[in-house]
């Protein structure tokens, strides 16, 4: 079933011009269904939760160095005085600003952080950080230090 509103708004000639606004149960039906479609499509790709892990629908990617730096970032973030400033080096250019030691799970990273101080000038600051992949999406993150 469909309602139909009408506003009702002057224009310059002082006449009237009749907005119709359509609000209806299909219309809403529609808008959920583009809703859901799109956030399964987006369920796919990892993301990380305030406990600190992180979802993936592949594992091997869930494990991997990429996401160890990603978890780093997090850790690193949690820790400055302005983290939305926050602007990491690239992990996929291999530039040398990212260096990435250990294998099967377990990373030490090294890296740079670019985030405002507390008087608003943005600095650059290195960072380490250690991240154990656990299984199941989940990341054990330790000694995190920020010179």
């Amino acid at each position: 079933m469909t309602k139909i509103l009408i506003a009702r708004t002057r224009d310059e000639a002082g006449g009237f011009i009749a907005k119709t606004l359509f609000f209806g149960l299909g219309g809403l039906m529609l808008i959920g269904v583009v809703g859901s479609a799109s956030s399964s499509s987006d369920s796919s790709s990892a993301g990380s939760s305030a406990g600190g892990s992180a979802g993936s629908s592949s594992s091997s990617f869930s494990s991997s160095p990429a996401m160890a730096f990603e978890m780093c970032k997090d850790s690193v973030k949690n820790k400055l005085k302005a983290p939305s400033t926050a602007t990491f080096r690239n992990f996929y250019q291999k530039d040398g600003e990212v260096v990435v030691s250990g294998s099967a799970g377990s990373y030490r990273i090294v890296s740079t952080v670019d985030a405002q101080n507390s008087f608003g000038a943005k600095i650059r600051s290195s960072f380490s950080c250690s991240a154990s992949y656990k299984g199941d999406d989940r990341w054990s993150v330790s000694s995190t230090l920020i010179d």
